[in-house]
């Protein structure tokens, strides 16, 4: 009788050990998912910022684009016409610089969000 109370006693004492450890081990891979939540808000937040300036440049070609076309036929606003087409076109470059920092954001969210459905952290 002695004998089964020590054999159960060590299951249970096995087995809670066993549960200790997983529950830690899942406790952590829960703060690794938070650490990534964290960090996708963290990069939505800076798309929407980089979003807000891309859209400010692309306004400012588009009226610099208009001034230009309005004083084009003009002789004696040469300089300034194409004054303004240079400075949309710098504009519209700073945009595409602005849109290409937006996709290595939007790629780098995607790698964070496939690891975490897929559980591709460390246990």
């Amino acid at each position: 009788m002695l004998r089964i109370f020590f054999i159960t006693m060590s299951f249970f004492f096995i087995l809670s050990t066993f549960l200790a450890v997983q529950h830690r081990s899942s406790s952590l891979i829960a703060d690794e998912k938070g650490k990534v939540d964290l960090q996708v808000q963290q990069i939505d937040q800076q798309i929407r910022q980089l979003e807000l300036m891309k859209r400010g440049y692309e306004a400012k070609a588009i009226r610099h684009e208009d001034l230009g076309s309005t004083k084009q036929f003009k002789q004696e606003y040469t300089l300034e016409t194409r004054r303004h087409y240079q400075l949309a076109e710098q504009n519209r470059q700073i945009a595409e610089s602005i849109q290409k920092d937006i996709d290595q954001l939007n790629a780098q969210k995607e790698d964070l969000l496939s690891k975490k459905s897929l559980g591709g952290f460390p246990k």
